[in-house]
């Protein structure tokens, strides 16, 4: 039975190393592709305010949006997508200081 390429995209660095029904569960969600736009441009780890901040404005198409709608982002992500996103290998996230980091 050959597992080479189950584990080499286990380990994958992002959406392109992911298998395709592991891409299509990441992609699948707007919000996790406009999560992983704003993620684009990021050098180490960013707070999930932050980013769920980028995300609401992605999302709104706007360059600022208010702070109720930033956390609902950030419950949302925090909840949801971010945990899928790290069982997926794209980033790291730690729950308890709300720090994400993409995989290089």
């Amino acid at each position: 039975m050959n597992h080479g390429k189950q584990d080499e995209t286990r380990r994958g660095s992002g959406p392109a190393q992911l298998a395709d029904d592991q891409r299509h569960v990441l992609l699948a969600v707007e919000r996790r592709r406009t999560t992983l736009e704003a993620l684009e441009d990021v050098n180490g780890p960013v707070d999930l305010y932050d980013l769920a901040a980028a995300v609401a404005a992605g999302e709104a198409d706007e360059p600022e949006v208010d702070d109720d709608t930033v956390q609902r982002v950030a419950l949302s992500l925090h909840h949801a997508h971010l945990p899928k996103m790290a069982q997926l290998g794209v980033v790291e996230y730690d729950a308890e200081s709300t720090r994400i980091r993409t995989h290089p």
